[in-house]
């Protein structure tokens, strides 16, 4: 009985722990390298008439 609820047990584990933590924290972190990369630079000018600004 315990070569069949062991091992599942432990594949059981290690899908949750997979899943739960590993793959979240992979998708943070790539989240946050896209945002540093898709940034706009600080000194862009920006060339909209100034009643469209305002409009916005």
């Amino acid at each position: 009985m315990y070569l069949i609820y062991v091992p599942l047990a432990a594949a059981f584990a290690a899908f949750v722990v997979y899943g739960g933590l590993v793959m979240p924290a992979m998708e943070i972190i790539e989240s946050l390298r896209d945002r540093r990369r898709s940034r706009a630079p600080d000194n862009v000018v920006e060339l909209r008439p100034a009643e469209e600004r305002r409009a916005a």
